[in-house]
């Protein structure tokens, strides 16, 4: 019998012009709202809310405006009733707004880079928030303390491009450099010596994490073509230092995807199988894989978004890499996505043909009847 998963497809629901540029996108908790985060080429900040109504057609709600564009957002350190943004802009200022009922930040925090990337998580009862700054710094915050209460100099200088918290449960932060540095940081015991640091050999574009109760599944998007898959065993790694360039294993697949993807119509692919803990995947070309993530209602279902206008379903199961489908926008890279956590298989992505895709993916008859 097949897998589910074989049976997906994936399509294009409905799209809109954006007058602006989007650096990062996500979508509302609790709603039918995503946010296009970015600003203008005059590098004033603008947040754009907008709705997906019915008959496939987007609509503005709301505008935001900053001093300077905004890089990065997110909702992870606020509840689902709040659904406050936190976001990080180029001036290194991270802020965050109530999109209900202001537009001036109920916070604000200034540090001396652009923020590149910025996560959060809900710990102890408390926001806890992470960002990744040019600088190679990694800031934590409290926003209720009003202050920075860790900060982390593995890289100084060395452009830390994303960060990732993996969860309340077992929170440890995970950070991609531009050298391909990767470095976790458990902040339960956040001292130096208790950090686990190696190099992927690629730079480090996108980091996500599913758990497996103390094993954590972790995939980067990386330049050069690469998506890089590997495990952290949090009992284990951090105490031995397991995790080192002299041991760490990878599979090299030039022309992965050597298959032309249809323009218009999502495609499947046969795909081999890849069984490896660790194993890394290429693409044809030396094409940037800008984004990853987890689907949030199938972990074993990842996207992945590049630089030439690909968005690419995976399975991940078992150690094993699959590609099920994908679409395609010509010519035009798709550099952020992020998927509906209330509505299974809807994401919504940014590409730079200036406009925003709202997609789908599920078996045919689903889509049929979306």
């Amino acid at each position: 019998m097949q897998n589910q998963e074989n049976n997906l497809q994936i399509q294009i629901h409905s799209k809109i012009n954006n007058p602006f540029i989007t650096y990062d996108l996500k979508w509302v908790p609790s709603s039918t709202r995503f946010l296009s985060i970015g600003g203008t080429g005059e590098n004033q900040g603008i947040i754009t809310v907008y709705s997906l109504e019915r008959n496939q057609r987007i609509s503005i709600q709301k505008k935001i405006e900053g001093e300077y564009n905004f890089k990065c957002g997110t909702f992870g350190a606020s509840d689902k009733i709040d659904r406050n943004i936190s976001v990080g802009d180029f001036q290194g200022d991270l802020k965050i707004f109530d999109l209900e009922y202001s537009e001036e930040p109920l916070f604000k925090s200034s540090h001396l880079s652009m923020i590149n990337s910025i996560d959060g998580i809900l710990y102890n009862n408390s926001p806890f928030i992470a960002a990744s700054l040019q600088n190679g710094n990694i800031v934590c915050l409290d926003p209720r303390q009003q202050k920075t209460i860790m900060e982390f100099h593995d890289n100084l200088n060395i452009d830390a491009w994303c960060v990732k918290i993996n969860d309340q449960n077992n929170p440890v932060i995970l950070t991609g450099y531009e050298n391909g540095d990767f470095l976790a940081v458990d902040i339960r015991k956040p001292t130096k010596s208790n950090n686990l640091k190696f190099n992927l050999n690629h730079p480090i574009c996108s980091i996500d994490v599913k758990n497996k109760n103390h094993i954590l599944n972790i995939a980067c998007s990386c330049t050069e073509n690469s998506m890089i898959f590997f495990d952290l065993d949090l009992q284990k790694d951090f105490e031995e230092k397991t995790k080192n360039p002299l041991n760490y294993q990878k599979l090299d697949f030039n022309k992965y995807f050597n298959e032309k993807n249809d323009e218009k119509n999502s495609e499947k692919k046969n795909v081999k199988n890849f069984e490896e803990k660790n194993s890394e995947i290429d693409s044809e070309n030396s094409v940037t894989l800008w984004s990853t993530s987890f689907s949030p209602f199938n972990p074993n279902l990842l996207g992945i978004s590049n630089g030439i206008g690909d968005f690419f379903l995976m399975e991940h199961r078992n150690s094993k890499v699959d590609l099920v489908s994908s679409l395609k926008v010509p010519g035009k890279a798709i550099n952020c996505f992020d998927w509906s956590f209330d509505k299974a298989g809807l994401f919504a992505f940014s590409c730079f043909d200036e406009n925003l895709y709202v997609g789908i993916c599920g078996p045919e008859d689903f889509l049929l009847n979306f």
